[in-house]
């Protein structure tokens, strides 16, 4: 007789974005997992990229790191993804700042068009508002401000304090 394997649940997650949780969760640094092996966990469907169960992967993806620090990256075009060593890790959040310095600067030359006469008073607050949280994001996302907290030897996250020290040595 063959035992009845139990599919693991998490609250609020379908069965597949649960089973790719099982699997990522177990990961170790350096481990590869090709599509087709995910798509072999997921039952049918295409996991990759534009497949049916692509944004189950993502969600899972995103599980892993979140609840269990297991860190995962799809590897563009080559259809695996990876565990990520603390280098890496490090690596990838640098790619995730510039992406949000570059969004920060498209926000504030979007801004940038916007006539304030033209607002009206609740508008011209978030206007202002908009401005400011667009302007620290790329004050504190920049390469001299990550140069100079590098200089400080941070080593953890930063208070508002440190991060002011650290904008008037840039």
């Amino acid at each position: 007789m063959t035992p009845i394997q139990r599919t693991p649940h998490f609250h609020g997650v379908s069965p597949v974005t649960a089973l790719f949780v099982e699997t990522l969760r177990a990961g170790k640094i350096g481990d590869v997992l090709t599509d087709e092996k995910l798509d072999v966990v997921a039952g049918d469907g295409h996991c990759g990229p534009g497949g049916s169960h692509y944004s189950h992967l993502m969600s899972a993806i995103r599980i892993a790191r979140k609840q269990y620090g297991v860190v995962w990256r799809r590897v563009p075009k080559a259809g695996y993804l990876k565990c990520l060593s603390d280098g890496e890790r490090v690596d990838l959040s640098r790619s995730i700042t510039r992406r949000v310095h570059r969004m920060a600067h498209r926000g504030r030359q979007v801004l940038e068009t916007v006539d304030a006469a033209k607002l009206d008073d609740a508008q011209r607050r978030e206007f202002g508002a908009q401005l400011a949280v667009s302007g620290a994001l790329l004050a504190m996302s920049s390469q001299p401000a990550q140069k100079a907290l590098a200089d400080q030897n941070v080593t953890e996250s930063v208070t508002l304090p440190k991060l002011l020290a650290a904008f008037k040595a840039t």
